[in-house]
Protein backbone atom coordinates (compact mmCIF):
# COMPACT_ATOMS: atom_id res chain seq x y z
CA UNK A 1 0.00 0.00 0.00
CA UNK A 2 2.85 2.36 0.82
CA UNK A 3 4.39 1.93 -2.64
CA UNK A 4 1.03 2.61 -4.30
CA UNK A 5 0.61 5.90 -2.41
CA UNK A 6 4.11 6.96 -3.37
CA UNK A 7 3.41 6.08 -7.00
CA UNK A 8 0.13 8.02 -7.00
CA UNK A 9 1.80 11.11 -5.53
CA UNK A 10 4.63 10.90 -8.06
CA UNK A 11 2.16 10.61 -10.96
CA UNK A 12 0.12 13.56 -9.66
CA UNK A 13 3.30 15.61 -9.36
CA UNK A 14 4.37 14.61 -12.85
CA UNK A 15 0.96 15.60 -14.22
CA UNK A 16 1.21 19.03 -12.55
CA UNK A 17 4.70 19.55 -13.97
CA UNK A 18 3.53 18.61 -17.47
CA UNK A 19 0.72 21.17 -17.21
CA UNK A 20 3.24 23.82 -16.15
CA UNK A 21 5.50 22.98 -19.09
CA UNK A 22 2.58 23.33 -21.52
CA UNK A 23 1.65 26.66 -19.94
CA UNK A 24 5.25 27.91 -20.13
CA UNK A 25 5.58 26.86 -23.78
CA UNK A 26 2.31 28.62 -24.62
CA UNK A 27 3.42 31.80 -22.88
CA UNK A 28 6.80 31.68 -24.61
CA UNK A 29 5.18 31.27 -28.04
CA UNK A 30 2.81 34.17 -27.35
CA UNK A 31 5.72 36.35 -26.23
CA UNK A 32 7.74 35.52 -29.34
CA UNK A 33 4.78 36.33 -31.60
CA UNK A 34 4.20 39.63 -29.76
CA UNK A 35 7.86 40.62 -30.04
CA UNK A 36 7.88 39.71 -33.72
CA UNK A 37 4.89 41.98 -34.37
CA UNK A 38 6.48 44.77 -32.34
CA UNK A 39 9.75 44.56 -34.26
CA UNK A 40 7.90 44.60 -37.59
CA UNK A 41 5.91 47.64 -36.49
CA UNK A 42 9.01 49.49 -35.29
CA UNK A 43 10.94 48.68 -38.47
CA UNK A 44 8.41 50.77 -40.43
CA UNK A 45 8.17 53.93 -38.31
CA UNK A 46 7.41 56.26 -41.22
CA UNK A 47 4.35 54.37 -42.46
CA UNK A 48 2.07 56.13 -39.97
CA UNK A 49 3.51 59.52 -40.77
CA UNK A 50 3.15 58.93 -44.50
CA UNK A 51 -0.47 57.90 -44.06
CA UNK A 52 -1.31 60.93 -41.94
CA UNK A 53 0.42 63.29 -44.38
CA UNK A 54 -1.45 61.67 -47.25
CA UNK A 55 -4.73 62.19 -45.40
CA UNK A 56 -3.86 65.83 -44.79
CA UNK A 57 -2.91 66.34 -48.43
CA UNK A 58 -6.14 64.77 -49.68
CA UNK A 59 -8.16 66.85 -47.24
CA UNK A 60 -6.43 70.04 -48.35
CA UNK A 61 -7.07 69.24 -52.01
CA UNK A 62 -10.73 68.59 -51.28
CA UNK A 63 -10.94 71.91 -49.45
CA UNK A 64 -9.37 73.67 -52.43
CA UNK A 65 -11.71 71.97 -54.89
CA UNK A 66 -14.83 73.05 -53.02
CA UNK A 67 -13.82 76.70 -53.05
CA UNK A 68 -13.80 77.02 -49.26
CA UNK A 69 -10.23 78.22 -49.21
CA UNK A 70 -8.88 81.72 -49.15
CA UNK A 71 -9.53 83.77 -52.29
CA UNK A 72 -6.92 82.91 -54.88
CA UNK A 73 -6.26 82.04 -58.46
CA UNK A 74 -6.79 78.60 -59.98
CA UNK A 75 -3.43 77.39 -58.67
CA UNK A 76 -4.42 78.03 -55.06
CA UNK A 77 -2.22 81.10 -54.74
CA UNK A 78 -3.63 84.01 -52.82
CA UNK A 79 -4.62 87.03 -54.88
CA UNK A 80 -3.10 90.37 -53.95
Amino acid sequence: MYAQDKYDKAMASLDDKEKRVVMAETMLEATLQYESRQSKASSEPNSTKKTSMLSFDLGWRKLNDTGNNVPGDNNGHQQQ
